[in-house]
């Protein structure tokens, strides 16, 4: 036995749901593994400075 608010949602319907709900959770799982800003600016700093000491470490060589 369907009650009046069961029967209302067409397949359709529910499929749009199901599907936005698995996008959604993709989305969430892709977040989490993205770097933060505060990591990418982390690894240029990083970068920077290997190559300051690099460069230097070229003259030296010279």
């Amino acid at each position: 036995m369907l009650s009046p608010c069961r029967s209302c949602l067409t397949h359709f319907m529910i499929e749009v749901l199901m599907c936005s709900e698995q996008w959604m959770k993709q989305d969430l799982k892709m977040e989490s593994k993205l770097p933060s800003n505060a990591q990418i600016l982390e690894e240029l700093e990083e970068d920077d400075k290997l190559e300051r000491e690099n460069g230097d470490a070229s003259t030296v060589l010279e």
